[in-house]
């Protein structure tokens, strides 16, 4: 695609992108939760369970978080494709040799206020394994939103053959799209809640 065709397509697609950012935008805050849930090291002072921790506590140092610098890729679907059951990623993007070392990917809400299923995982594992064919996905194209070629991953697969690092959402979307596999309290091992 020449500049001139890219300057084409974007002008004819642009609310498209407008759109799908914006709604995009609208899960932040939970997208932001489950990074510091998941990836943030957090040390509770209060417990007292060392000389240091006590002396900070006695500072009013309740807590001490520690972050490694890592990126994190976000992708929100709206729960009209929740049927789909999958992580869609355009050709483009996963062609790039740079991965994002983190992913969070699921279905938003009717209400907009967060997510109704999501799932984090390490992007660069699952770049791997969909590379070695360990993970199956399907070339799919919605002429009616961007004419873009994508990579469409069933949940599913990414569940099993991954490293999660945090599922949630409510339960029938839940198990609408993961079917019976086992989640507890959000995390990949364990029972249903």
């Amino acid at each position: 695609m020449g500049n001139n065709d890219f300057v084409r397509y974007k002008l004819v697609f642009e609310d498209v992108f407008q759109n799908d950012l914006a709604y995009s935008r609208k899960f932040a805050k939970s997208a932001n939760a489950v990074v510091m849930r998941s990836l943030a090291e957090i040390y509770d002072h209060e417990k007292r369970l060392t000389n240091e921790d006590c002396l900070k506590d006695a500072q009013g140092a309740d807590r001490t978080i520690k972050i490694q610098p890592f990126t994190c890729g976000v992708r929100v679907r709206r729960p009209s494709y929740v049927h789909f059951g999958d992580f869609t990623m355009d050709t483009k993007e996963y062609a790039k040799p740079e991965q994002p070392h983190y992913y969070i990917s699921g279905y938003g809400r009717k209400d907009e206020s967060s997510f109704a299923f999501y799932m984090l995982w390490d992007q660069k594992q699952f770049i791997k394994l969909a590379k070695e064919n360990k993970i199956k996905h399907t070339l799919e194209r919605n002429k009616k939103h961007s004419r873009v070629w994508f990579l469409a991953f069933k949940f599913k697969d990414v569940f099993d053959q991954c490293d999660i690092l945090e599922t949630g959402g409510d339960l029938d979307i839940i198990r609408q799209v993961l079917g019976d596999r086992k989640v507890v309290n959000t995390y990949k091992l364990g029972e249903f809640v």
